[in-house]
């Protein structure tokens, strides 16, 4: 097929190609139509060094990406939410991490940067309308989903998506961001560790 090709065979790209034809984003014309315009895009604005061979699986990637993300605009939360997530990290990052983050006030934060979490807080607020946003980037395959019974326990991003998100991102965005994820990660870490310490001090009562 004319999309494997084009894509070098790459599992993940084919997945995600794959999942933006299954969404209704494209036919298989029209998205090799879509992928070569903004490889072309990619190879003019960032040209392979020296040392860099043209063919490179993660341009081939970030393409995908690029036009998964684009195909996003109509959901700017999920979108945001994405790259959100791309800060975050590539772990199995449970619904109960994003249920309970909160975003600390952080003095002198630039102003774009203050409406990109405001709109992330929002949405973190919403257990059924993340889950929904979840649904959607999982749909894209940009996502992965664990379940049980159901409900969403916790999700997984690909590493490549992480670096993408941190070069897509807007340099005081992306800096607010990678400050507000340690911060909530932190917090996570030691409600852990206080509630291991609950449960050891019960049992030795």
């Amino acid at each position: 097929m004319d999309v494997v090709k084009e894509l070098s065979g790459i599992p993940l790209a084919i997945e995600q190609s794959g999942a933006l034809v299954r969404y209704g984003e494209f036919t298989f014309t029209n998205f090799l139509s879509a992928y070569k315009d903004r490889y072309r895009d990619l190879m003019t604005s960032e040209p392979p060094g020296e040392a860099e061979s043209v063919y490179d699986k993660n341009r081939i990637i970030t393409t995908i990406l690029d036009i998964a993300h684009q195909s996003l605009r109509s959901s700017p939360d999920s979108s945001t939410l994405l790259l959100f997530l791309g800060v975050v990290g590539s772990w199995q990052i449970p619904t109960e991490f994003l249920d309970n983050f909160s975003f600390a006030q952080i003095p002198g934060v630039h102003s774009q940067s203050s409406e990109h979490t405001d709109m992330l807080a929002t949405l973190l607020r919403n257990p059924n309308f993340l889950r929904l946003c979840l649904r959607r980037l999982a749909g894209l395959s940009l996502v992965r989903l664990t379940e049980q019974n159901g409900a969403i326990r916790s999700l997984r991003i690909h590493r490549i998506l992480c670096q993408w998100s941190l070069d897509k991102l807007d340099p005081p965005i992306r800096a607010t961001l990678i400050v507000q994820a340690a911060l909530g990660l932190s917090e996570a870490v030691c409600s852990l560790e206080a509630e291991r310490a609950r449960q050891v001090h019960h049992e030795y009562r």
